[in-house]
């Protein structure tokens, strides 16, 4: 009998094969990594980094065992511990660095994952040694706080001289040269790109012409590698402000029309400043200022080339408030070289009624008056009723010492020499016998009556 011979079938889960996969990353983008990869140039003594990931694409969990480069002037950067597990679908970023210390033109290194090999190259760059003409010698634009250009006249122009020279052993190649901002102008005699031998030089003009005064910056890129220029506008000197006032002498309590004149048309265009100031002791008034085109004390004009009237906006004039406090009005425009002062006095004077009422309350008259006192010092009121004949009582004026009161207000006020009074009489018997009253108010610049008032 022929035995019969069975299959022994032994079943065993296959083994899974682990995928870690190389990329180089750029943004978020991931791109496999070739099988020479290129790390572009650095300047000596510079570097150049390019991030790398290592990503397991597997469905198994999966080890970077060796990760290592090996090559003259070439390093890892933030690399993981070796050996370093990967989960399904993790990944771990790294850097490879090229930091040539030496000129050369090619420098290669070999890049070691797992198995897998990438060759690595790499070129050190030349930069030409940039130098500025200044004083009458060549000095290192590096020295330099920024290469300054000087003052030059609005409208004007001058130049500074460069040069760019190859102190290295390999050929310069400059691929960018370029002049920014908006009162520099170049490179001027020469064009990017710009290759230079060992020991060649090439030279090239920066021009700079400023259209208003002030400073002005710009930048010189040379390569990647940015210089600063300066330079400072000048105007040319601007003619003397004039302050004109319409009327030329107004009193408290008033508006008045102001310019600021030239005696000659200016010769550039150009910007300054109108400032009211108040010259009256400690007294304070908020009332003095300017209203119109804006409220304030302190305004900015502009002239243009040409002008012989300073703007306001769209204006040519401005108008102000002269307030209630003797003393000073100080009006000082500036331009320029110039800071010219125009002084309005304002004297002290009586006191000046603006309205004043009378009226009958229950049981009382009553006397409303509101002005000003540019002394800050009134000291008396009297007070004159009329019969309805019109003949003044023979009872005479009703005085009253205010020095105190008034002296207490005007210390805590910022209105000036401006006030509201109401007096009340307090009347028994028939008050209609009463029929007008007339006020007098004195200071040290003497006194003011009022009209007759009637109740």
């Amino acid at each position: 009998m022929i035995p019969r011979l069975l299959p022994l079938l032994l079943l065993a889960a296959a083994p899974v094969a682990a995928q870690l996969r190389l990329y180089v990353v750029d943004g978020q983008t991931e791109q496999p990594v070739p099988a020479l990869l290129d790390l572009g140039e650095a300047y000596v003594g510079d570097r150049n980094d390019l991030r790398l990931r290592v990503r397991n694409t597997g469905p198994g969990r999966a080890t970077i065992d060796r990760l290592s480069v090996s090559g003259r002037d070439f390093s890892l950067q933030s690399e993981p511990t070796i050996p370093h597990p990967l989960a399904p679908d993790a990944s771990v970023d790294f850097r490879v660095r090229f930091s040539p210390q030496n000129y050369g033109t090619s420098f290669s290194a070999v890049l070691t994952f797992n198995t897998t090999t990438v060759l690595l190259v790499a070129r050190a760059a030349a930069v030409p040694t940039l130098l500025v003409e200044t004083g009458g010698r060549r000095v290192p634009a590096s020295t330099l706080d920024g290469v300054p250009f000087g003052e030059v006249k609005t409208g004007g122009t001058t130049a500074v001289r460069f040069h760019l020279v190859n102190e290295t052993p390999i050929t310069a190649t400059l691929s960018r040269l370029e002049v920014r901002g908006t009162s520099f102008q170049g490179p001027i005699g020469l064009a990017p790109p710009v290759r230079l031998s060992p020991n060649a030089s090439a030279a090239f003009d920066v021009a700079f012409t400023p259209s208003s005064n002030g400073a002005q910056e710009g930048w010189l890129l040379v390569g990647d590698r940015p210089v600063k220029l300066t330079g400072v506008g000048v105007a040319p000197p601007f003619p003397k402000p004039i302050v004109v006032l319409e009327p030329a002498t107004p009193g408290n309590n008033s508006a008045a029309r102001l310019s600021v004149r030239f005696g000659v048309a200016s010769p550039s265009a150009g910007s300054g400043t109108l400032e009211l100031a108040v010259r009256a002791g400690a007294a304070a008034d908020d009332a003095v200022q300017f209203v119109s085109p804006t409220s304030g004390r302190r305004l900015d004009f502009t002239v243009a080339a040409g002008d012989t009237v300073a703007a306001f906006g769209d204006r040519r004039e401005v108008v102000f408030q002269t307030g209630t406090v003797a003393g000073e009005l100080v009006f000082t425009a500036k331009i320029g070289q110039w800071s010219e002062t125009f002084v309005l006095p304002l004297n002290p004077a009586p006191v000046e009624f603006t309205e004043a009422k009378a009226a009958r309350a229950t049981g009382a008259l009553e006397v409303n008056l509101t002005g000003f006192d540019n002394t800050r010092s009134l000291t008396r009121l009297a007070f004159t009723f009329f019969g309805r004949d019109g003949a003044p009582l023979p009872q005479g004026a009703v005085t009253v010492d205010v020095t105190g009161d008034f002296s207490r207000y005007f210390a805590s006020s910022t209105l000036g020499g401006a006030f509201t009074l109401r007096a009340s009489f307090p009347v028994s018997g028939d008050s209609s016998a009463i029929s007008a009253v007339e006020v007098e108010a004195t200071n040290p610049a003497g006194a003011a009556r009022s009209k007759r008032l009637s109740f």
